[in-house]
């Protein structure tokens, strides 16, 4: 113990001290052995890479009263004791202990990732004192626990897994993920919810080192693992991208066939024929070929597609038909008995054409004979699968067989079955014949279509005939015994063989023709009225026509009826009708079939079958969808077969197309085994995307009335490195006669590399015909150039070789040989086809060209349109016309920009469909109505030559620009031109009482008098230079002038084939010449020799003043005289004339 003393003062706020104070007291010592309280409750609380978080309650100084000084934590990768502690490590808490109970929180630092330890607290007094070894937690720092070891594998290689990443890192519950390097794809275990299986896709033909890069993730700490992957390569064996070749072989057919692949490490590839018959090749670039032999045959191919490490095999089987084979021939050939006046013949079509076999089949040949084991003979052809033999003797069997005729290859086939038939004159059933081709109806019965007809033979002289199309019936009655100026013919039907007529209003009843009569037929219904047969009124019928001709004492009734189910007479091919046949005049009736029909009984009518070829239509449309990828701005052209497999005529059409596909024809018919090409024209004019569009083909076939294609296009932007440019010159020149060379040119190929190239071009051959083809400029030297197809109107050209080809220049020469009689100005088009670029890739994309006679394009026909100011000066000019390869939009070299003007100048133009001011506008020749707009932008009058214009021009549609030739106008305006190219050409002449110098402008071989100028006394008389006199013709030539004697004036209507040009030769002398079609000027005809004739000598007659006159033009519809020095040729034309070019 120890005493002690205290002593002590106090202050006051003024420092004044108290009074002195002593305490005492004595202490006693005890000593502190109390430990802190034992630390039981531990947790871990966090980790991350190195360390983790523990927490605790904390205790007291002694047991659980006071605080605590401070804490120790000691830890070990095993458990242990409170005898193991010095084995431990230790870890001190720079903290001060809470109060006892509270929870305590640390870090513990510097361990190892991915590591598990037994940790302890321990806590310490003040006196040093520690509390006693409590409970151990275990905690796990966070860290990669097993690296994936490095993959080695090979390309294309199945997909693998890679690791469970639950097994990599520790502890479990972190945010785990992965990222992959080039060529590959990651994914996890596929249907298990939650899964850590990472799995490796390679990307196809993919090979080289990459990675994977495995992640772990806890609130911001992140922990990774590298994995590198090695893909070795493997090569791909080519690959055959097209399908297998027809398995059928005609003798006299070219076997071909183009073989494409790929390769999917686009190495270089090749074709080879492994097996195969003798005499078949295999190109390397695919072209096979092989002339099979006549002999039949079945063999087995095998082609082979290699890289020169693998190869890929394509095997297929090719069997030889001959050309005797069955196969060929008709099939069940009927004849059919039991009809007045003729006995039809039905068959079906070849089986190799329902089989789609490669031949062309263009018609069939008909046999007859008296006996069934005689060699019959050829009566007649048919291009359908009809017949009717309409010359016979009712009452004897005859006995019929078939051939099939076919161009491609060139020959004819077996005959088919043998069938007899026999026809009977009593028969109530007529037949009329099918016929491909309408009839011309003029009161001649000299149609090819008539020598199929059913000839029904009336008493006392009189023969009746029917044919009839798909949409027209035609009859003709014969009369040989013509006397009268009033007879009628009537047609009684009743359509639907009711033996009812219709109630009102009635379609049924009679079609009649009077002789003598303007209108050319009547109907006259027949209606059933309270069960009473009650005729309407006759009213004319505007769709039949008719013609009668009386020759002396015969005459001759040429008709036609509409057939169609909206039509008075509504029957279809394939159909009957009960028909009633009565000829009469004033006197009575001359003739009725059936003998014992009356007119207002249908019942007792007789029956007439109305032809088809065949039976039912079976319409076929294949493929019924297309897709395409196109770059926008692009487009594509498909084939669409539309094909009858049945055995009657079918017919289809089609609309409700999207704005982005086109198809031509719209509507066709279909003659049994007739395979109809729709071409669809694809555009990709839209924005980027996919689109979906139909092609509806509405047909006549029952089974299957709506058949549809679906097309669908994906566009994408337009990568010009995807293409190579093959063009030809835009305008080519040469003379008639001469040799020219056309370079086929290429360009565009960025890294592409072409070893095969195959394409077709056309050209007209009127003007310039193909004679071969040579290798151009650029063109290396182990390239090849085949000339594969050479015809009039092309040429096919396969180029190949191994070295690839330039970036750009002349690949091709392409000869042509121009017409020795060609006319300058003429023109052809030099239209690319059938293109195709290595095994499809890169695109071609084509541009055409053409190749003119002369040196300057010149127009089909065109006119001048001048600009004349108010002072009377000219101010601008512009033209107008047409031309076989101009379009409605603005074309290069045909069409020609109109640039501006001087300040303060006049201007006209011509104003393109697609935005374009023109000085020269020209429209395609063929189309039937061409507007051109012209724009005048100063006041003035529009002045224009009317011998320059061509008949069917109009001013606004209604002023006649042959009439007038002027029109005045003001600044601002835009005046339409019209032209209607009427077919057939209309020509109106005008002829004076007395004689008349005329011609016939039309293009035929010749024209009876009568037939053209009703009104002319015969003959015609046409001078002959040789003997200088007049000759006395029944007969027309067009080009050449007659004089005609008219009595009284008359103007006559015409209408046929334009004649726009001619030559004939003229002896020297006085000679008579006509005109072409269209107004020429006569000194821009040219003759040969060129100076033969007497310059200004062209002598027209007037015949209203009956005196010659000099002429500058030769008018449509005239005759001229001419004087020529020597024997020359003249060549007169209304086309390609330079001198309507540039005008006057």
């Amino acid at each position: 113990s120890t005493h002690y003393w205290v002593a002590g003062y106090a202050y006051d706020e003024e420092e004044n001290p108290s009074p002195f104070a002593v305490v005492d007291f004595i202490t006693t010592f005890c000593a502190d052995t109390t430990p802190p309280a034992m630390i039981n409750i531990l947790d871990c609380e966090d980790f991350r890479p190195g360390g983790v978080q523990i927490s605790w309650l904390a205790p007291g100084d002694d047991g659980y009263v006071g605080y605590a000084s401070s804490y120790e934590v000691r830890y070990d990768t095993v458990l242990f004791h409170e005898d193991d502690l010095d084995e431990t490590t230790v870890y001190p808490l720079a903290m001060i202990p809470n109060a006892p109970g509270e929870t305590e929180y640390a870090w513990i630092d510097g361990l190892e990732p991915a590591q598990s330890y037994y940790f302890a607290v321990f806590a310490y007094d003040d006196v040093g004192n520690r509390s006693p070894l409590g409970a151990l937690i275990y905690c796990t720092t966070m860290g990669v626990l097993s690296p994936v070891s490095d993959v080695d594998t090979y390309e294309d290689a199945p997909d693998f897994m890679l690791v469970d990443m639950a097994d990599v890192f520790l502890p479990a519950g972190l945010n785990l993920f992965a990222e992959g390097g080039d060529g590959l794809d990651l994914y996890y275990l596929p249907g298990e919810e939650d899964s850590s299986q990472l799995w490796v896709h390679l990307q196809e033909n993919w090979w080289g080192s990459t990675y994977v890069i495995i992640y772990a993730e806890h609130e911001g700490y992140l922990i990774a693992d590298t994995v590198a992957i090695d893909v070795a390569s493997v090569n791909d064996a080519p690959y055959f991208t097209c399908g297998i070749p027809d398995s059928v072989a005609i003798p006299g057919i070219d076997y071909t066939y183009i073989f494409t692949g790929a390769d999917a490490d686009e190495d270089s590839f090749w074709f080879f024929l492994s097996e195969g018959p003798s005499g078949m090749n295999l190109f390397a670039d695919g072209n096979l070929s092989w002339s099979p032999p006549p002999t039949e045959g079945h063999y087995d191919v095998t082609v082979g597609i290699t890289d020169g490490q693998d190869t890929t095999y394509l095997g297929f089987p090719v069997r030889v038909y001959k050309l005797t084979d069955s196969v060929f021939a008709p099939r069940n050939l009927e004849a059919h008995s039991d009809f007045v006046g003729s006995i039809p013949l039905t068959w079906d079509i070849p089986l190799a054409i329902e089989l789609g076999f490669p031949v062309h089949l263009v018609g069939y040949r008909v046999y007859r004979g008296d006996d069934p084991d005689e060699e019959p003979t050829m009566i007649g052809t048919s291009d359908v699968n009809t017949y009717n033999d309409g010359l016979v003797s009712c009452g004897v069997t005859k006995y019929y067989r078939v051939k099939a005729v076919y161009d491609v290859p060139d020959f004819v086939s077996a005959y088919s079955n043998t069938d007899a038939g026999m026809c009977n004159s009593e028969s109530e059933r007529i037949y009329s014949a099918w016929s491909s081709e309408p009839v011309i109806v003029d009161g001649y019965d000299d149609d090819a279509a008539w020598d199929l007809a059913t000839t029904l033979q009336i008493p006392y002289g009189y023969t009746l005939g029917f044919v009839n199309t798909a949409s027209r019936l035609y009859g003709y009655i014969q009369f040989s015994d013509f006397a009268a100026d009033d007879e009628e013919f009537s047609f009684w039907f009743d359509d639907d063989n009711s033996g009812f007529w219709d109630v009102m209003p009635s379609d049924e009843g009679r079609i009649f023709f009077r002789y003598g009569d303007s209108v050319r037929a009547y109907f006259q219904p027949v209606a059933n009225i309270g069960g009473a047969a009650v005729p309407g009124t006759p009213v004319e019928f505007s769709e039949a026509t008719s013609v009668w001709r009386v020759d002396g004492t015969s005459a001759y009734l040429e008709f036609s009826i509409p057939l169609g189910d909206d039509a008075h007479f509504g029957v279809l091919p394939g159909d009957s009708s009960a028909v009633m046949l009565l000829c009469e005049n004033s006197t009575g009736p001359i003739f009725r079939w059936m003998a014992t029909s009356e007119e207002l009984v249908p019942v007792s009518y007789g029956r007439m079958i109305i032809g088809m070829p065949g039976g039912v239509p079976s319409i076929m449309v294949s493929p019924t969808s297309y897709e395409f990828t196109l770059e926008q701005g692009l487009e594509t052209q498909a084939i669409v077969n539309v094909q009858n497999l049945g055995e009657g005529t079918g017919y289809f059409s089609i609309s409700g197309l999207p704005d982005w596909i086109d198809a031509s024809p719209t509507s066709e018919f279909l003659f049994p085994a007739i395979t109809q090409d729709l071409t669809l024209t694809v555009h990709a004019d839209m924005e980027p995307g996919d689109y979906v569009g139909y092609v509806n083909i509405y047909t006549t076939d029952p089974e299957n009335p709506v058949q549809q294609v679906e097309v669908i296009l994906h566009i994408t932007p337009l990568e010009p490195e995807n293409h190579l440019e093959i063009s030809l010159p835009s305008a080519s020149y040469g003379s008639a006669g001469s040799l020219v060379n056309i370079p086929v040119s290429v360009g565009e190929l960025y890294d592409n590399d072409i070893t095969s190239l195959n394409f077709t071009i056309y050209s007209d051959p009127d003007v310039a015909m193909p004679t071969g083809a040579s290798a151009g400029a650029v063109l290396p030297g182990t390239w090849t150039v085949d000339v594969v197809s050479i015809g009039e109107d092309h040429i096919t050209v396969h180029a190949h070789g191994f070295e690839p080809l330039p970036l750009s220049g002349e690949i091709v020469n392409i000869q042509y040989q121009i017409d020795g009689d060609a006319m300058d100005g003429a023109i052809t088009q030099l239209a690319f086809s059938g293109v195709s670029v290595n095994s499809g890739f890169p695109y071609p994309y084509t541009s055409d060209g053409i190749l003119l006679v002369g040196d300057q394009i010149t127009p089909y026909w065109s006119a001048m349109i001048v600009l004349v100011l108010p002072d009377e000066s000219r101010a601008d000019s512009a033209y107008f016309g047409v031309h076989p390869l101009a379009t409605n939009d603005y074309d290069p070299v045909v069409d020609m920009l109109d640039p501006p003007t001087f300040p303060g100048e006049g201007n006209i133009y011509f104003l393109s469909d697609n935005g374009y001011q023109l000085a020269r506008d020209l429209r395609y020749y063929d189309d039937t109505l061409m507007v051109f707009p012209l724009v005048i932008d100063d006041d003035g009058m529009l002045v224009w030559d009317v011998n320059r214009v061509w008949s069917g021009c109009f001013v606004g549609d209604t002023l006649d620009m042959k009439e007038i030739s002027y029109l005045y106008v003001s600044a601002g305006d835009t005046v339409y031109i019209y032209y209607h190219n009427l077919s057939p050409f209309q020509f109106t002449i005008h002829l004076k009482s007395g004689w008349n110098m005329i011609s016939i402008p039309f293009d035929a071989d010749s024209f009876v008098l009568g037939d053209v100028i009703p009104a002319a006394l015969p003959p015609a008389y046409f001078y002959d230079p040789l003997s200088s006199s007049y000759v006395p013709v029944p007969v027309l030539y067009p080009g050449r002038g007659y004089w005609v004697l008219i009595l009284g004036d008359h103007s006559y209507d015409l209408t046929g084939e334009p004649l726009l040009n001619y030559e004939i030769e003229l002896p020297a002398g006085w000679s008579m010449i006509g005109a072409p079609s269209q107004t020429v000027y006569w000194d821009e005809q040219t003759t040969v020799p060129s100076d033969a004739m007497l310059p200004g000598a062209l002598f027209g007659y007037d015949a209203t003043v009956s005196a010659y006159f000099i002429s500058n033009t030769l008018q449509p519809g005239y005759g001229y005289w001419v004087m020529s020095f020597e024997n020359c040729i003249l060549r007169t034309s209304a086309i390609y004339s330079p001198a309507g070019v540039s005008g006057d």
